[in-house]
């Protein structure tokens, strides 16, 4: 199962439909309604069948409404009933889960929220976070790392991509020199559910 969190336009989101493995279930997620319905016009366009998640029948790929919580505590996120199924069906059945987030760590208020839901997404082994986050300055990265290690989160790698115009994951200013690095976060949880630890107890 493929979550993608902040699809946006979906650039990112054509790319995932198109080279996921066959038979993997993926989730386009976006926090905006107005974004979403922009978001289905332009994977249909790409010839990406969608669905509300409505129907277990339907195997579309499944577009709904996704934000993240605006503060770090309080109840545990809330995710759409069609993509909550799904997600605890696939850790049952040991599988794999991963969730995507591509540039969508541009504003450090929001770290927290955002976060909180990747521990809840996050919190078993078989479940992985991989963000492309477009480095505009230093602080900005590092307040990120902060927000994942305060959230009981890890990364377990990185990597870095900048060269010159044109190259792989660099991003050149027309008319200027300037480079940025795009860096690509791989975040794991630290923890496991209660409900899993207490099953290693028992065995």
């Amino acid at each position: 199962t493929v979550l993608e969190l902040g699809a946006g336009t979906g650039a990112a989101s054509v790319a995932i439909c198109r080279y996921a493995p066959r038979g993997t279930r993926v989730f386009i997620t976006d926090g905006d309604e107005d974004a979403l319905a922009n978001l289905r016009g332009n994977l249909e366009c790409n010839a990406i069948r969608t669905s509300d998640g409505t129907s277990t029948d339907d195997d579309g790929v499944v577009t709904t409404r996704l934000a993240w919580p605006d503060v770090p505590d309080g109840p545990p996120p809330t995710l759409p009933t069609a993509l909550h199924h799904r997600w605890n069906d696939t850790c049952s059945a040991g599988g794999s889960r991963l969730v995507l987030g591509a540039d969508i760590t541009y504003e450090p208020a929001s770290f927290p929220g955002l976060c909180r839901l990747l521990h809840y997404l996050l919190v078993d082994s078989k479940s992985t976070a991989i963000l492309y986050c477009t480095e505009r300055n230093a602080d900005t990265m590092s307040k990120l790392r902060d927000a994942i290690a305060g959230a009981h989160m890890t990364v377990a790698s990185e990597h870095a991509y900048v060269g010159q115009h044109g190259g792989v994951g660099c991003y050149v200013g027309v008319g200027t020199d300037s480079t940025e690095v795009v860096r690509v976060l791989y975040v794991t949880c630290k923890e496991t559910r209660r409900d899993d630890a207490d099953d290693d107890d028992e065995r």
